[in-house]
């Protein structure tokens, strides 16, 4: 018996009926994700993939927004997560905290963009906003690279936003 999505609810003890192998090839790999909830002892209740992602896409929003405060109020601060050194003279420490306060805003509007996206819970759109960050995380990692240091600091986190939006946008649901 095909237990569709709609009908599963893990309260129910009957539930554990959808152990066939129908379950397993035609449903998608949110409906297993929750399943292994069940099985684990964890009841989650009803739920999508989505809502057990949106708390981490909205603390990766808030990781962005507050690397971006302060990169706007502490520019040298900010610039160590480069590894780069501070500019001693005047004019190249303008420059600098100038490119910081445009790195800063990118990095706030980054954020914003994930709480926003992830407000109106589509997830396609917060996977494919999630990508886009974590591909300016490989940027900023290849950028400390070519400079000889620094990069870890950029690829430590871009593959767990990329995991994050690839499992939004059903890389792992069976068709």
């Amino acid at each position: 018996m095909r237990v569709t999505p709609k009908k599963m609810w893990f309260n129910d003890p009957s539930a554990l009926n959808f152990l066939s192998s129908s379950f397993f090839s035609s449903t998608s790999f949110t409906y297993q994700f929750l399943f292994l909830f069940k099985v684990s002892g964890v009841s989650v209740g009803y739920r999508r993939l989505l809502d057990l992602i949106l708390p981490h896409s909205r603390s990766f929003g808030t990781i962005f927004i507050g690397f971006g405060i302060n990169a706007i109020l502490r520019p040298e601060n900010a610039l160590s997560f480069f590894e780069l050194d501070y500019p001693t003279t005047r004019t190249e420490k303008s420059i600098i905290d100038s490119l910081m306060i445009v790195y800063g805003a990118r990095d706030v509007f980054m954020g914003l963009t994930l709480y926003i996206t992830a407000a109106y819970n589509n997830s396609r759109s917060l996977g494919w906003t999630l990508l886009a960050a974590s591909g300016v995380a490989y940027v900023d990692g290849m950028v400390c690279w070519a400079n000889g240091h620094g990069e870890w600091n950029h690829w430590g986190y871009a593959p767990m936003i990329t995991v994050v939006g690839a499992l939004l946008l059903g890389i792992c649901d069976r068709k």
